[in-house]
Protein backbone atom coordinates (compact mmCIF):
# COMPACT_ATOMS: atom_id res chain seq x y z
CA UNK A 1 0.00 0.00 0.00
CA UNK A 2 1.17 3.60 -0.93
CA UNK A 3 0.88 5.98 1.46
CA UNK A 4 2.63 8.98 -0.02
CA UNK A 5 -0.42 11.23 -1.55
CA UNK A 6 -0.40 14.75 -3.96
CA UNK A 7 -0.48 17.93 -2.30
CA UNK A 8 -3.70 18.76 -3.86
CA UNK A 9 -6.01 15.76 -1.62
CA UNK A 10 -4.59 17.06 1.41
CA UNK A 11 -7.13 20.52 2.50
CA UNK A 12 -10.01 18.22 0.87
CA UNK A 13 -9.15 16.09 4.03
CA UNK A 14 -9.10 12.93 1.13
CA UNK A 15 -6.26 11.03 2.56
CA UNK A 16 -5.58 9.16 6.04
CA UNK A 17 -2.31 8.33 7.31
CA UNK A 18 -1.47 4.69 9.29
CA UNK A 19 0.94 5.22 12.48
CA UNK A 20 0.73 1.33 13.51
CA UNK A 21 0.64 -0.73 10.06
CA UNK A 22 -3.09 -1.57 10.96
CA UNK A 23 -3.55 -3.96 7.95
CA UNK A 24 -0.59 -5.82 8.87
CA UNK A 25 -1.68 -6.22 12.38
CA UNK A 26 -4.09 -8.82 13.87
CA UNK A 27 -7.79 -7.70 15.08
CA UNK A 28 -6.80 -7.51 18.86
CA UNK A 29 -3.34 -5.42 18.38
CA UNK A 30 -3.73 -1.47 18.94
CA UNK A 31 -4.65 0.53 15.43
CA UNK A 32 -3.85 4.51 15.36
CA UNK A 33 -4.44 6.30 12.27
CA UNK A 34 -3.98 10.21 11.31
CA UNK A 35 -7.16 11.51 9.77
CA UNK A 36 -8.19 15.57 9.93
CA UNK A 37 -11.62 16.37 11.79
CA UNK A 38 -13.94 16.48 8.65
CA UNK A 39 -16.42 18.97 9.97
CA UNK A 40 -13.37 21.22 10.30
CA UNK A 41 -11.31 20.37 7.35
CA UNK A 42 -14.24 20.75 5.13
CA UNK A 43 -15.60 23.96 6.38
CA UNK A 44 -12.27 25.56 6.34
CA UNK A 45 -12.63 24.76 2.39
CA UNK A 46 -15.22 27.40 2.08
CA UNK A 47 -13.08 30.20 3.40
CA UNK A 48 -9.84 29.04 1.30
CA UNK A 49 -12.34 29.48 -1.91
CA UNK A 50 -14.04 32.43 -1.41
CA UNK A 51 -11.73 34.51 0.26
CA UNK A 52 -9.82 35.69 -3.02
CA UNK A 53 -13.51 36.57 -4.52
CA UNK A 54 -14.06 38.42 -1.27
CA UNK A 55 -10.97 40.39 -1.17
CA UNK A 56 -11.08 41.40 -4.81
CA UNK A 57 -15.03 42.26 -4.51
CA UNK A 58 -13.73 44.52 -1.70
CA UNK A 59 -10.91 46.23 -3.97
CA UNK A 60 -12.97 47.00 -6.32
CA UNK A 61 -15.88 48.44 -4.52
CA UNK A 62 -13.07 50.78 -2.71
CA UNK A 63 -11.69 51.58 -5.96
CA UNK A 64 -14.57 52.81 -7.53
CA UNK A 65 -15.52 55.18 -4.38
CA UNK A 66 -13.95 58.09 -4.94
CA UNK A 67 -10.94 59.61 -4.26
CA UNK A 68 -9.79 56.24 -3.28
CA UNK A 69 -5.92 55.57 -3.17
CA UNK A 70 -5.15 52.06 -2.52
CA UNK A 71 -2.30 53.00 -0.83
CA UNK A 72 -3.72 55.50 1.55
CA UNK A 73 -7.10 53.93 2.25
CA UNK A 74 -7.34 51.03 5.07
CA UNK A 75 -9.01 47.86 5.29
CA UNK A 76 -11.04 47.08 7.77
CA UNK A 77 -9.27 44.80 10.70
CA UNK A 78 -10.30 41.62 10.17
CA UNK A 79 -9.97 41.94 6.31
CA UNK A 80 -6.43 43.02 7.04
CA UNK A 81 -5.80 39.75 9.38
CA UNK A 82 -7.53 37.40 6.85
CA UNK A 83 -5.36 38.72 4.32
CA UNK A 84 -2.20 37.52 6.46
CA UNK A 85 -3.42 34.22 7.25
CA UNK A 86 -4.07 33.75 3.54
CA UNK A 87 -1.02 34.34 2.90
CA UNK A 88 0.79 32.33 5.84
CA UNK A 89 -1.73 29.09 4.44
CA UNK A 90 -0.61 30.16 0.97
CA UNK A 91 3.21 30.13 2.29
CA UNK A 92 2.95 26.82 4.09
CA UNK A 93 0.78 24.66 1.57
CA UNK A 94 2.26 25.93 -2.25
CA UNK A 95 5.63 25.14 -1.76
CA UNK A 96 4.45 21.42 -1.76
CA UNK A 97 3.38 21.19 -5.39
CA UNK A 98 7.15 22.01 -6.16
CA UNK A 99 8.47 19.33 -4.38
CA UNK A 100 9.76 15.81 -5.52
CA UNK A 101 10.13 13.97 -2.23
CA UNK A 102 7.21 11.82 -0.39
CA UNK A 103 4.83 13.63 0.75
CA UNK A 104 2.40 12.90 3.53
CA UNK A 105 -0.90 14.11 5.18
CA UNK A 106 0.90 15.84 8.19
CA UNK A 107 2.94 17.98 5.94
CA UNK A 108 -0.24 19.96 5.56
CA UNK A 109 -0.90 20.84 9.59
CA UNK A 110 1.14 24.21 9.55
CA UNK A 111 -0.86 25.36 6.75
CA UNK A 112 -4.13 23.83 8.57
CA UNK A 113 -3.50 26.15 11.19
CA UNK A 114 -3.49 29.12 8.92
CA UNK A 115 -6.72 28.11 7.30
CA UNK A 116 -8.56 27.21 11.00
CA UNK A 117 -7.56 30.71 11.99
CA UNK A 118 -9.22 31.87 8.82
CA UNK A 119 -12.06 30.55 8.80
CA UNK A 120 -13.04 32.08 12.41
CA UNK A 121 -11.97 35.42 11.39
CA UNK A 122 -14.53 35.22 8.24
CA UNK A 123 -17.12 33.65 10.62
CA UNK A 124 -16.51 36.53 12.60
CA UNK A 125 -16.83 39.42 9.54
CA UNK A 126 -19.72 37.28 8.59
CA UNK A 127 -21.78 37.45 11.54
CA UNK A 128 -20.93 40.40 13.18
CA UNK A 129 -23.98 42.09 11.81
CA UNK A 130 -26.43 39.75 12.63
CA UNK A 131 -28.43 39.89 16.08
CA UNK A 132 -26.99 38.53 18.94
CA UNK A 133 -28.93 35.28 19.66
CA UNK A 134 -28.85 34.19 16.07
CA UNK A 135 -25.39 34.91 15.91
CA UNK A 136 -25.17 32.66 19.04
CA UNK A 137 -27.38 29.89 18.14
CA UNK A 138 -25.10 29.37 14.60
CA UNK A 139 -21.93 29.43 16.78
CA UNK A 140 -22.93 26.93 19.10
CA UNK A 141 -24.38 24.86 16.41
CA UNK A 142 -20.96 24.81 14.67
CA UNK A 143 -19.25 23.78 18.13
CA UNK A 144 -22.12 21.23 18.71
CA UNK A 145 -21.29 19.64 15.16
CA UNK A 146 -17.50 20.13 15.77
CA UNK A 147 -17.61 17.65 19.09
CA UNK A 148 -19.89 15.54 17.74
CA UNK A 149 -17.14 14.41 15.00
CA UNK A 150 -14.61 14.84 17.43
CA UNK A 151 -15.91 12.36 19.31
CA UNK A 152 -17.13 10.27 16.70
CA UNK A 153 -13.87 10.14 14.85
CA UNK A 154 -11.81 10.14 18.20
CA UNK A 155 -11.26 6.41 18.63
CA UNK A 156 -9.29 6.63 15.51
CA UNK A 157 -6.24 8.66 16.69
CA UNK A 158 -6.69 7.37 19.59
CA UNK A 159 -6.40 4.36 18.70
CA UNK A 160 -8.84 0.98 18.65
CA UNK A 161 -8.77 -2.80 18.19
CA UNK A 162 -10.55 -4.86 15.58
CA UNK A 163 -11.01 -4.84 12.19
CA UNK A 164 -9.62 -2.73 9.40
CA UNK A 165 -12.48 -0.49 8.01
CA UNK A 166 -13.13 -2.19 4.68
CA UNK A 167 -14.70 -5.38 6.61
CA UNK A 168 -18.48 -4.71 7.05
CA UNK A 169 -17.87 -6.48 10.20
CA UNK A 170 -15.54 -3.83 11.71
CA UNK A 171 -16.24 -1.80 14.67
CA UNK A 172 -15.04 1.44 12.45
CA UNK A 173 -16.96 0.46 9.15
CA UNK A 174 -19.05 3.56 9.62
CA UNK A 175 -16.26 6.09 9.95
CA UNK A 176 -15.10 5.01 6.33
CA UNK A 177 -16.98 7.77 4.94
CA UNK A 178 -14.70 8.21 1.40
CA UNK A 179 -13.21 5.16 -0.27
CA UNK A 180 -9.66 7.45 -0.30
CA UNK A 181 -9.73 6.98 3.50
CA UNK A 182 -7.63 3.83 4.55
CA UNK A 183 -9.11 2.55 7.98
Amino acid sequence: MNYKNEPWRWPLNLVTQDYTGAHKRKPEELKIYLLGNPFVWWLNLLPLLFFPCLLLRRLFDLQRASGFNIEKEPMSELMSSACWLYLGWSIHYLPFFFMSRALFIHHYFPAMIFSTCLTGVLLDLALKELNHKVRLAVLASAGALLIFCFRLFSQLVNGFRGEVSNLESSSIYHLRWLDSWFL
